[in-house]
């Protein structure tokens, strides 16, 4: 797992309202823009659609494309300033990275370099949806399809409503998981929660184990660091197969105090 940002269902249909017409415009036109499920447009076709007007704020991971970056730039692109208002991201394959796993949380596409090669010979941006990264290999390994996830994420964020906190010897650091934390929607909690609120949630690993006596004795659910990073590939929970059990030299400590330190059992 890369350390830092710069490293490695369906419902009946109903007919159509007027309203929905018009909701259904609006989502056509954003970055993440979904096709329909059952169409008839061929793929070449699909790639050849031109995204008028629309600024793209680009970042890269695990890859440099000089060339690309030139392209984005005449294209009247730009590089991101930062995560926050990424609207893509451009890859060779799918790599756990900070950026990577925000991209996924933020449900904006990401795309290989051939998007801007492509997009650079046609003279306009070409829609990116035909150029997703495809990493059979990877998608098996965390048993997750990106495009699906991507689609998911992009209707609502996979941990809108929550509140978590992630102890200090987690990896990726606590700074970098904020900002996955925040991409997918939740509240980051800089201090260790001491009450069971609801869709609230520690994240934490052996080494910081006797840091969460506080969350563990209000029932708060304490999770290891897959509860989010294979949860946002996937686009679901899971607190069971995630859950943080105490490390065997734990158990010769009481629970730990608001300080994070135990006392050994006589």
């Amino acid at each position: 797992m890369s350390q830092n940002s710069n490293e490695d269902t369906t419902k009946p249909q109903t007919p159509i309202s007027s309203r929905s017409r018009k909701r259904q415009t609006f989502a056509d036109s954003s970055p993440v823009a979904k096709s329909p499920r059952h169409s008839s447009t061929s793929p070449a076709a699909v790639g050849r659609q031109r995204v008028p007007g629309l600024a793209y704020k680009v970042l890269f991971t695990g890859v440099v494309d000089e060339g690309g970056e030139k392209v984005l730039a005449h294209l009247g692109g730009s590089m991101a300033k930062g995560i926050a208002d990424m609207n893509c991201l451009v890859t060779d394959k799918v790599r756990r990275t900070v950026k990577f796993l925000c991209a996924v949380a933020k449900g904006v596409p990401i795309v290989t370099t051939d998007w801007l090669e492509k997009s650079g010979k046609a003279g306009s941006f070409l829609s990116p949806n035909a150029f997703v990264v495809k990493d059979p290999e990877q998608e098996k390994k965390f048993s997750f399809c990106l495009q699906d996830s991507l689609r998911t994420a992009s209707s609502q964020p996979l941990l809108q409503g929550y509140d978590i906190h992630v102890t200090k010897s987690v990896k990726p650091e606590p700074v970098h998981m904020k900002d996955i934390i925040s991409s997918s929607g939740a509240s980051f909690l800089s201090k260790m929660p001491t009450s069971n609120k609801p869709q609230t949630v520690v994240i934490s690993c052996e080494e910081d184990w006797l840091l969460c006596g506080p969350a563990v004795s209000a029932s708060i659910p304490v999770v290891t660091a897959e509860f989010i990073l294979t949860g946002i590939l996937q686009q679901k929970l899971d607190f069971q197969l995630h859950k943080l059990s105490p490390p065997a030299a734990a158990l010769h400590y009481s629970p730990a105090g608001g300080k994070g330190r135990g006392r050994r059992k006589t």
